[in-house]
């Protein structure tokens, strides 16, 4: 019989496997950033983009991977998506985490067209997108501790927890 953790390590390495081979290749965290931070986005230097870029993969990462853990065991269907109409930039794939009696848990990928491949920019988990929960947070943050604290605070949740807090 295996041992509660030893399956929960299991699924975690799992998950991770899922997430790093077919998710995160195709996740633009450039454009994912800049519509997390919103208005901030514009008041950051250069120098600050790339560090808001920098905090914000981590942040999106175990956001993601928290929700897909949080379900283990299911199997992932990926939905028939709808055909993007010709010169669309824009297209959203739904998927749907199944199984073991349990209600199934929605995943919206948002995909913009991306120098010739689609790529990943937002990802909403049953109907909860992670850059708009993000974008209220972080311009929170920047109002009162301005971009350095922001990325500060990025920085120091993306350790500890899925989602930055005010």
């Amino acid at each position: 019989m295996l041992e509660a953790g030893h399956v929960e390590s299991q699924d975690r390495r799992e998950v991770l496997t899922y997430a790093e081979e077919r998710v995160l290749p195709h996740v633009d965290f450039a454009e994912a950033a800049r519509l997390a931070a919103g208005k901030v986005w514009t008041r950051a230097s250069g120098s600050q983009q790339a560090q808001l870029v920098a905090a914000y993969r981590p942040i999106f990462i175990r956001s993601y991977f928290e929700a897909l853990r949080a379900h283990g065991g299911q199997t992932l269907k990926v939905l028939p998506a709808q055909a993007a109409s010709r010169g669309a930039n824009d297209i959203t794939v739904q998927s749907r985490l199944e199984g073991h009696g349990e209600a199934p848990l929605t995943v919206e990928y948002a995909l913009r067209r991306a120098g010739g491949e689609w790529k990943i920019y937002d990802i909403r988990i049953d109907g909860e997108s992670l850059v708009a929960s993000c974008r209220l947070v972080f311009e929170q943050v920047a109002r009162s501790e301005g971009i350095a604290g922001l990325i500060k605070r990025m920085k120091g949740n993306a350790r500890s927890r899925p989602v930055v807090t005010a």
